[in-house]
């Protein structure tokens, strides 16, 4: 859902299924902005945030969650987390924390979306 959503605001997408798959996509593509879920199959979005973390901390993630749990929500902040969601998404929000990410990660040469 949020894949299609951002799509259809003009910021490309790649999707992952497991943490091994997020990290993959996100090293080989180079990617500027990523929105990560903690429950994943195989490493968990914690593990897969720290993982990014050491590879390229310029990367900014932005945690969505089903579980509203604030220790863990600090936890990802400190491990340099833009920002953690909890379902269920309200989409206005979240345009607005991934244009704010996109802006402060997104290399001065490529312009922005201005669809949201």
């Amino acid at each position: 859902m949020l894949a299609d959503h951002f799509e259809g605001r003009g910021f490309p997408v790649a999707r992952a299924a497991c943490g091994d798959e997020a990290l993959a996509a996100v090293l080989g593509d180079r990617s500027d902005l990523v929105l990560l879920d903690i429950l994943l199959p195989g490493q968990d979005g914690s593990e897969v945030l720290r993982r990014l973390r050491e590879q390229d901390p310029s990367i900014g993630v932005i945690m969505v969650t089903a579980l509203d749990d604030v220790d863990l929500a600090r936890a990802t902040l400190r491990m340099g987390a833009l920002a953690y969601v909890t379902k269920p998404f309200d989409l206005a929000y979240l345009d607005r924390i991934v244009f704010a990410g996109s802006q402060r990660t997104a290399p001065a040469n490529r312009p922005s979306p201005s669809s949201i």
